[in-house]
């Protein structure tokens, strides 16, 4: 019984049509009205495009480590050079050059302070390459103007910092020059000491057999194949460096041959540790300079390309009439259906349930 009743409570606020449609009508003509009383503000929106020479980063693998704040790997780097570009874009610096110049100009803004600022102000990345910055005021011509005037200020900042950058492009390829050599020399010396390693298992090997002895030739076969890996797996030239007995020497001869590579690779060793040594002093010295110039563009580097400023400021209302009126008939239909609800359930109480 009660469930009927609930149907027919329903189906009679339902046949009071005019009822919903006033509802509906009066939340429209409120939303109507509440942009007439409180104006939505207005959203000026100006993009700037900075991008990165992914080239020219890939060469900056040898030199990424040496920064004081070390990214951890290419892609890290690349980044962390685009969170640079928006942190110099939303710092302090740019929004009081922002705010100077519109005091100069004699905007109407010109009373806006730092903190105003910030709340008004918004960037994030839109696409490859672009920056979207966005201020939010409650006039229209006064969002424009600031939206504007932070725009010239950061690309005026950006592109000062990008020049200072780029007097270190010089320093960066020194750099990386010198890491290119400082590997290549590790590289060879690993070699040298794995030779001198296996010159030692050689020459143990040989003990087994007597000196005068000539060497067998399966065992001569194993040398040349060994001498041929060292060479074939080596970053550089080793032919000169093996110079094999003929096939029909003495075990002894073969003994003091290995003994004489493996002094030989020792005193490679030695002096690639030395030649390593002066290229980091070289490096050492050129570091000061390269912290310098990081310090000076405040980590942006020569990698990033700033396009001239040709944006146009497109402005905005945030919340139009139409979306008012919309969202206020939608708002009188769910206070009708919350009056409704409430109506029906005290009518059931009412009856005793």
């Amino acid at each position: 019984m009660d469930s009927w009743k609930f149907r027919d409570e329903l189906l009679k606020s339902l046949n009071q049509w005019y009822l919903v449609l006033a509802f509906i009508l009066l939340g429209a003509l409120i939303g109507f009205v509440i942009p007439y009383v409180v104006p939505a503000p207005y959203q000026a929106v100006s993009d700037i495009y900075i991008g990165i020479d992914v080239e020219r980063v890939n060469q900056l693998e040898y030199i990424i480590p040496l920064a004081e704040e070390e990214p951890l790997n290419l892609d890290d780097y690349k980044n962390w050079q685009l969170k640079q570009v928006a942190d110099i874009l939303t710092s302090d610096s740019v929004f009081n050059k922002t705010l100077s110049e519109l005091r100069q100009a004699n905007s109407e803004s010109d009373e806006l302070t730092l903190q105003d600022l910030r709340k008004a102000a918004d960037i994030y990345w839109y696409d490859t390459g672009t920056w979207r910055l966005e201020v939010v005021l409650p006039q229209k011509e006064q969002a424009v103007e600031v939206a504007d005037a932070w725009l010239n200020a950061g690309y005026g900042e950006l592109a000062r910092l990008l020049a200072i950058s780029k007097t270190g492009n010089a320093i960066d390829q020194e750099i990386w020059s010198i890491n290119l050599a400082i590997s290549e020399l590790r590289l060879q010396r690993a070699k040298y000491l794995a030779i001198s390693s296996s010159c030692t298992e050689w020459i143990t090997k040989l003990g087994e057999f007597s000196g005068d002895s000539p060497l067998d030739k399966e065992m001569y076969s194993e040398i040349k194949t060994w001498v041929q890996l060292q060479i074939e797996t080596a970053s550089f030239s080793l032919e000169t460096f093996f110079d094999i007995p003929g096939e029909n020497e003495s075990v002894e001869t073969f003994t003091e041959w290995f003994l004489g590579t493996q002094d030989s690779a020792e005193k490679a060793v030695i002096q690639l540790e030395s030649e390593k040594l002066i290229l980091e002093v070289d490096r050492d010295e050129i570091l000061p300079d390269f912290y310098q110039y990081l310090d000076d563009s405040l980590g942006l580097s020569a990698n990033l390309a700033l396009l001239p400023n040709t944006s146009e400021t497109e402005v905005r209302q945030i919340y139009s009439t139409g979306q008012y009126t919309i969202g206020g008939s939608l708002l009188g239909l769910f206070a009708w259906i919350m009056l409704t609800a409430v109506r029906i359930s005290s009518r059931k109480d009412s009856h005793g349930n």
